[in-house]
């Protein structure tokens, strides 16, 4: 039943007799879920290639040694800063997390931040699964 396209389904529909009753589910609703799951598959079955754009926000999940490129990231910051004649301008702050673990910030800047860290069998300095909010659109991508 699932090779079958959406007008070979509604076909069957028309031949059948759609009012009787089989096993308690009416032929009628099966043959709209068979329908449902075509289209469904249709939707999310297929690869394709979806455009990301470096400044969408994306989560994560900094590891123990992410923690520590932030903070040392933060101390080479004011260091420069003294250096030159500034004021600390404030005390270390860690980014953001939420209830579930999740930090959020621009691609980009998880890049800059952490890419020179990444590397074939390195200690990763977030965990390897981040998450991007998809947006749907009318366009199909290539």
């Amino acid at each position: 039943m699932s090779d079958l396209t959406a007008e070979q389904i509604e076909e069957l529909s028309r031949k059948s007799k759609c009012d009787e009753i089989i096993v308690g589910i009416e032929v009628r609703q099966l043959c709209n879920m068979a329908r449902e799951l075509i289209e469904l598959r249709a939707k999310v079955g297929a690869e394709q290639w979806v455009d990301l754009n470096l400044n969408e926000s994306v989560r994560y999940k900094l590891t123990d040694l992410g923690k520590q490129i932030h903070r040392r990231h933060y101390d080479e910051l004011n260091e420069f800063v003294i250096k030159r004649g500034g004021k600390m301008p404030h005390e270390y702050s860690a980014p953001k997390v939420d209830e579930n673990g999740w930090s959020t910030e621009q691609l980009w800047c998880l890049f800059k931040d952490y890419g020179p860290s990444i590397h074939l069998g390195c200690h990763a300095p977030f965990e390897t699964t981040i998450q991007v909010k998809m947006r749907q659109t009318s366009e199909k991508a290539g």
